[in-house]
């Protein structure tokens, strides 16, 4: 059968080049031939199914929980390569919108051509009687009739304030043109009454003003108490400023008692100050409130009345009150009992009362700088003297009268106090005022570290005690040690 040693057993297969069709895949090697054409040979029988199909993916669905399907597991890596994705095409967004707007219109264009269709087709004209063309109209006529004067002989006159010559026919108005469609039936008291209707409620209107505001004035108020009524802002303003100048006194006197001095007038005198002081800083705290409520009995009324009198303090009006005194005629009727101060104010007391103008101060000003008390009397301008200390002087001033002024001027109050050099701008800020400016300078004074009042400006200390002086050569001075834009005096009324 062969020639020699073979490894191959079984028949020698032909050429493959001389015999292509006996071999199913020539290119796998030159001994594999097809087996049909030798079904006896062992090459015919098929060959066995391979235990790892070609991509493995039954060992992957059989042990995806087991080691087998951790250790074969593929992150991210097909077996089988899928087909690589193509990028979209980018779309061109402005063209789709011009497509989908061009489509929009396109469809409104057709319902408006359906709607024209189905609209109803218009009258082109509509037919007229030709006997209502040529009827004249009975207002017109009644409008261009003219009614006859009430008076014809009074035609030819001219009416009084009236030019000279041929009067002309007034031009019709509105109210003119309905009476003149009703002719002889005009009704004049109709007509008058509706002409004069504007201002019969105009004047209704101002009555019932008038009528609403005094019934709010005579209502009373629900926040006031009951027995009580509200004191002015003027006597509140007055009443706190007197608190406040007898609070600096007293604590002056305080300050000026000798500290080292323990005897036991000095106690007494220093226990009675620290009472007064204590019932003035109660008084300030109520007379700085915005609304401050006074008792509206008699009692009360007649006491602060009293009050008002330069001299006689609550106490003082307190005592006349129990004595029977209620006005200023039962208050000269025992004007012997009266000290000297409170003579001089009740003698004063009306020309007290009335406000000081700015004219006559600046007229006294240029007088009062440099002058001195007892040229001021020898000149006649210093009348009367409540007080004279060695300081502070209290007094009653008349501006002389001067030659082309016909009436004497009015009585006024007087205090002038001698400043030492290094108080003297302080003392001239505090009485420039004004109140509500110099409780707000003193509060943003305590705020950044001072004391201020109407004698010096002193830092306190981390204990709270006030040091030295500080030296001031001007008010501004004082407005750059606490921090503060300086005001000049006419922008401190608040």
């Amino acid at each position: 059968m062969c020639e020699g040693p073979s490894g191959i057993s079984g028949p020698i297969p032909p050429d493959p080049t001389l015999f292509p069709e006996f071999y199913k895949r020539p290119s796998s090697g030159p001994f594999a031939p097809d087996p049909l054409p030798f079904p006896g040979s062992s090459s015919a029988r098929s060959s066995p199914r391979p235990r790892i199909s070609a991509n493995a993916a039954h060992i992957l669905e059989r042990g995806q929980r087991g080691v087998v399907g951790s250790l074969l597991r593929l992150d991210g890596v097909a077996i089988n390569p899928s087909p690589e994705k193509t990028k979209p095409a980018e779309r061109d967004f402005g063209k789709e919108n011009v497509r989908k707007l061009r489509e929009i219109q396109k469809r409104f264009r057709e319902l408006e051509a359906q709607r024209e269709h189905g609209k109803p087709v218009p009258v082109k004209a509509l037919w007229i009687s030709p006997k209502y063309q040529k009827v004249p109209s009975r207002v017109m006529a009644q409008l261009q009739e003219t009614s006859p004067p009430l008076k014809p002989e009074c035609k030819s006159f001219l009416k009084a304030h009236s030019a000279c010559g041929a009067v002309g026919q007034p031009p019709l108005q509105r109210a003119d043109s309905e009476m003149q469609v009703r002719g002889q039936t005009v009704d004049f008291v109709t007509h008058n009454a509706r002409a004069a209707g504007k201002t019969v409620l105009e004047q209704r209107k101002a009555e019932w003003k008038k009528q609403e505001e005094e019934k709010r004035r005579n209502t009373p108020d629900p926040s006031v108490p009951a027995g009580h009524t509200q004191m002015s802002e003027r006597e509140r303003l007055e009443t706190l400023q007197s608190l406040r100048e007898t609070h600096s006194s007293l604590v002056s006197e305080l300050l000026s008692l000798p500290v080292k001095a323990d005897t036991l007038s000095m106690r007494s005198r220093r226990a009675q100050l620290d009472q007064r002081l204590s019932e003035v800083e109660e008084a300030i705290k109520i007379f700085s409130r915005d609304k401050v409520y006074i008792r509206s009995d008699d009692t009360s009324s007649s006491i602060n009345f009293l009050t008002r009198v330069t001299g006689i303090g609550p106490a003082a009006a307190r005592k006349f009150y129990d004595d029977g005194v209620r006005n200023l005629d039962d208050l000269r009727k025992i004007e012997h009992k009266l000290n000297h101060h409170q003579q001089i104010g009740l003698k004063y007391f009306e020309e007290f009362e009335k406000r000081i103008p700015r004219a006559e101060m600046q007229k006294m000003e240029p007088k009062l700088l440099h002058a001195v008390v007892d040229h001021l009397e020898s000149i006649g301008f210093i009348t009367d003297t409540l007080s004279k200390g060695d300081t502070k002087f209290m007094g009653v001033c008349q501006l002389q009268k001067g030659d082309d002024e016909e009436e004497e001027n009015e009585h006024r109050r007087i205090d002038i106090r001698l400043i030492p050099k290094d108080q003297y701008y302080c003392g001239v800020l505090y009485f420039t005022g004004s109140d509500i400016f110099n409780k707000n300078m003193r509060t943003h004074a305590l705020e950044k570290g001072f004391t201020l009042n109407e004698y010096t400006i002193r830092p306190l200390g981390v204990t709270g005690v006030a040091g030295e002086p500080l030296l001031v050569d001007s008010e501004k001075d004082i407005f750059d040690y606490i921090q503060w834009k300086y005001r000049e005096p006419k922008e401190r009324s608040e």
